[in-house]
């Protein structure tokens, strides 16, 4: 039962950071086009995976931090007959 709800929090932070993460990606390639950077095709390439990985990375950020405060939790606070 744990795992699950770790699991739902994991996708919640993906559902929370991927479009603050796609907003600052569109901004910062939109920069790079005005001062005649990159072609517009080249975006897809760095605009996916960008978001992709940063996501996973911060979704992952939080469910590790969870899962430490609830291994910190049942060590420390829970009843010793829940252990």
């Amino acid at each position: 039962m744990l795992w699950i709800l770790l699991l739902i929090t994991f996708f919640l932070y993906l559902l929370m950071f991927s479009p603050a993460i796609l907003v600052i990606d569109i901004l910062i390639i939109r920069r790079i086009i005005k001062r005649g950077g990159w072609g517009k095709y080249k975006i897809v390439f760095f605009l996916i995976p960008g978001v992709l990985l940063m996501s996973i990375l911060i979704a992952g950020v939080g469910f590790f931090t969870n899962m430490l405060f609830v291994y910190l939790y049942d060590h420390f606070v829970s009843p010793f007959w829940l252990r």
